[in-house]
């Protein structure tokens, strides 16, 4: 206290009484008279002179100088409220109590000062990040809005908006699980227009750009985020059924709606929710259950609390690292392909998402060990000034580049029951000689065509000698 003026001590004398109400950034001229009345009071008890207490009334309220609060500001309050939910009071725990995180703190000074370097390029739009380790669970950082002193409502955990297309990889991973179905890569998807329902309840999805290709492959569905094939595909897997997967993924509210627009993710979740989802792709299947505290020990050192992972298995590995597959064309040459080329790294994979009418932008990213993701929009739900390839994937790379600088990425390794097979592009059967351009699929085990291109190539009919 030795280094704040008399008028400075006063301020934060005169606001323990209600934080909010006499706050000098919300409120300023509460602020003022709250701290003169302290000043009044400390000068009627001797404790400074008239001149002191003139000379204080007369500072300019100004702000406090410390504008900014830690970069673990948020990480905390989640932490905080963990415990709670655990049955602690953090306020209550004696003092010595250790409180073992999940933080990696270098992490989150990283997301912390990106965020704050991308609040004017984002017009005053809201910010959300965290990243979560796919096989543990681990929250490594959390940022929940813009300014924690400005607002400590943690848009991370709190907020629910529309998914929009971040849903679409899981659609493609149902349909790649049922043994039935037993969709690939090259699947083969109607791109047409679509009318489904009667009457007044007609739905008639559209691609992003109006137009339909005819027909494509699950691959180019997905990498181009297509609506109408997705839609398709939902409908050919069972919308009932896909929602129940949904649920499993706990993305979204308790029972996700079963209606067809679920497969474009109609349907609000938060972030951390989305992001522990897409845990399943580098996780081999296994959707973990994020978590910020490790363990609480007492003084005494015993153990208080201990963390206990929450596992779901949702696919096998092998119909995980299909779809993780494909999503790494995303950032090849997809809507986030501005990752590649700005040299973020090789291992990374993931998926853009823009709700109706621009109002959520989401990005969320990965690489084998680490599941990162992006929110921005406005608390408001106005419309913002792009989509998420404009807005959220910029801060997601500005974020990796750091992150990942001087790390050595590891690649993404298939799981043993995937092949690797040499496919004619333009019939989706094996490749052989004879036959157009090639390239490689990745299949589940068992579920590559098996016929040669020359056994569909319609043969001439012999004419006569």
């Amino acid at each position: 206290m030795t280094e704040l003026t008399p008028g400075e001590g006063a301020t934060l004398a005169g606001i323990i009484r209600a934080p909010n109400v006499y706050s000098p950034l919300r409120h300023p001229e509460r602020a003022r008279a709250r701290r003169d009345e302290v000043l009044d009071h400390m000068e009627s008890l001797g404790w400074i002179s008239a001149d002191e207490a003139n000379l204080a009334r007369a500072e300019p309220m100004g702000v406090p100088r410390v504008r900014r609060a830690s970069p673990e500001a948020y990480f905390i309050q989640h932490a905080v409220a963990e415990l709670e939910a655990e049955g602690f009071e953090a306020d209550a725990l004696p003092t010595g109590t250790d409180v073992f995180t999940t933080l990696d703190a270098r992490l989150q000074g990283i997301v912390d000062e990106e965020v704050q370097a991308a609040r004017d390029r984002l017009a005053g739009a809201q910010i959300a990040v965290v990243a979560v380790e796919p096989i543990s669970g681990a929250i490594r950082a959390l940022t929940g809005g813009r300014d924690y002193l400005e607002s400590q409502f943690d848009r991370v955990t709190r907020i629910r908006r529309p998914v929009g297309s971040l849903f679409k990889p899981f659609v493609a991973l149902a349909a790649v699980s049922d043994p039935d179905l037993a969709a690939t890569a090259i699947t083969r998807i109607e791109d047409a227009p679509l009318r489904l329902g009667e009457g007044e309840s007609v739905w008639e999805p559209k691609n992003y750009d109006g137009r339909f290709r005819g027909t494509v492959t699950l691959r180019e569905a997905l990498s181009e985020s297509l609506n109408v094939p997705m839609v398709r595909l939902a409908e050919e897997f069972g919308v009932d059924r896909l929602a129940a997967f949904g649920d499993r993924l706990e993305i979204g509210a308790r029972t996700l709606p079963r209606l067809p627009s679920i497969a474009l993710g109609a349907f609000e979740a938060s972030l951390l929710d989305v992001v522990a989802a897409f845990g399943v792709f580098p996780g081999a299947g296994v959707r973990a259950g994020p978590f910020a505290v490790r363990a609480v020990k007492a003084p005494s050192g015993v153990v208080l609390h201990r963390h206990r992972p929450e596992e779901t298995r949702i696919a096998t590995a092998a119909a995980s690292y299909v779809v993780h597959d494909i999503l790494e064309d995303v950032v090849v040459e997809g809507t986030a392909e501005q990752l590649r080329k700005a040299g973020v790294g090789a291992a990374i994979a993931g998926k853009t998402g823009t709700s109706s009418d621009q109002r959520d932008a989401w990005f969320v990213g990965y690489t084998p060990d680490l599941v990162l993701g992006v929110w921005v929009g406005f608390d408001d739900d106005r419309p913002l000034r792009g989509g998420a390839a404009q807005l959220a994937v910029p801060l997601w790379g500005a974020i990796a580049r750091r992150a990942f600088s001087g790390v050595s990425l590891q690649p993404f390794r298939p799981p043993v029951d995937v092949e690797l097979v040499e496919i004619d592009v333009e019939t989706g059967r094996r490749a052989g000689p004879g036959c157009g351009r090639s390239a490689t699929e990745v299949f589940v085990a068992g579920t590559a065509p098996q016929g040669n291109c020359d056994d569909w190539k319609p043969r001439l009919p012999q004419v006569p000698s």
